[in-house]
């Protein structure tokens, strides 16, 4: 199983003139900076390598099962929709694999309703839930905030912490727990 994203996100969750507006930047002298600190926030937080093992942004994802596929599976990511499959023969042809898809909370289970023996490329959008779009919007504020401040790892009578409190405490619900 590898899973690939295959669409970059299909929005900026927090602009840079918003994070400019937070930090009371005026000027574009610190655009470049602050656009870095902005990426760094979200790739830190973002997809199933980020803290909270999640998307926070909606994303084109691909999971490639080289070796066919017969049984459900759980798909890597919660909250995902644009479900589809396609089979790859030896020639690189694509043709469609109707599947059967059921939900469990966050989660998506998918099966094939005939197995393949064929290599199956399942391709789906994985986002987040309209209702904590706020909540990680201010902890990526927040987070991008304590690194502009704090541009060394640890600065003179400062927390040695990877995150401001303040954005550990809107983050811990928001993480998704492997069982």
């Amino acid at each position: 199983m590898n899973l690939v994203r295959v669409g970059a996100a299909r929005s900026e969750i927090v602009p840079l003139s918003v994070v400019k507006q937070h930090l009371r930047v005026d000027g574009d002298d610190e655009d470049g900076y602050l656009d870095s600190l902005i990426r760094g926030a979200v790739a830190h937080l973002d997809g199933p390598r980020g803290v909270l093992g999640r998307c926070i942004q909606q994303q084109a994802w691909a999971l490639d099962l080289p070796d066919g596929w017969a049984d459900s599976i759980r798909l890597p990511l919660p909250t995902v929709e644009d479900i589809s499959a396609v089979t790859i023969d030896g020639d690189g042809v694509e043709a469609p694999l109707p599947i059967i898809q059921r939900s469990c909370g966050v989660w998506t289970f998918a099966q094939p309703v005939e197995p393949s023996i064929l290599p199956v490329r399942v391709s789906f959008v994985a986002g987040v839930p309209d209702d904590i779009l706020p909540a990680l919007r201010q902890a990526v504020l927040l987070i991008v905030g304590n690194w502009y401040l704090n541009r060394e790892e640890v600065a003179a009578a400062a927390s040695a912490t990877a995150l401001p409190l303040s954005a550990q405490r809107i983050l811990a619900p928001l993480k998704i727990r492997w069982v």
